[in-house]
């Protein structure tokens, strides 16, 4: 019964916005990113190196990097 009077009480009032700490922002980022692994069947470690920015590696062509002998 008290539970149903505190309800109407609430109720239509919506939510109260609270401000993020940086905890809260951390666990709302491993939330999603544990989230999207499961989704998508990968491992979250996978999918957090999916989102790191990183070099780009050039194609290795035979013989492109050896080095050749001049010949003097």
């Amino acid at each position: 019964v008290k539970y149903h009077e505190d309800f109407e009480k609430t109720k239509g009032r919506g939510f109260t916005p609270v401000v993020d700490d940086p905890v809260t922002e951390r666990v709302r980022k491993n939330t999603q990113v544990v989230s999207d692994a499961a989704y998508k069947g990968v491992h979250p470690h996978i999918v957090e190196m999916d989102r790191r920015p990183g070099i780009i590696v050039a194609p290795v062509l035979p013989g492109a990097y050896q080095q050749s002998h001049s010949q003097g």
